[in-house]
């Protein structure tokens, strides 16, 4: 197998991650324990791969908090079928 570097995702840190999803390390935990999101703990520190993470989120986890298909309004991810079109006071 020809693994050149130009064809192996790297693994991003805790820190490249939270600042790739502009959230925090608590959210993070938060996510991986409750919400499976994909990631490996190598020693005491995570480790991710963005194209995993990229999937996960558009998947929207799959089931929200109340166990139902859609976002979880925790992870602040709008549905596919979300009106933008209406401003918010």
């Amino acid at each position: 197998m020809n693994m050149t570097k130009g064809n192996v995702e790297r693994w991003y840190s805790m820190n490249e991650v939270c600042e790739y999803l502009a959230i925090t390390r608590d959210t993070c935990l938060t996510w991986i324990e409750k919400r499976g999101m994909p990631a490996v703990k190598v020693g005491r520190t995570w480790r991710f791969k963005i194209g995993e993470i990229d999937e996960w989120m558009r998947s929207c986890n799959a089931w929200n908090s109340e166990g139902k298909p859609g976002a979880d309004p925790a992870l602040n991810i709008a549905r596919p079928d979300s009106d933008f079109s209406q401003a918010e006071d």
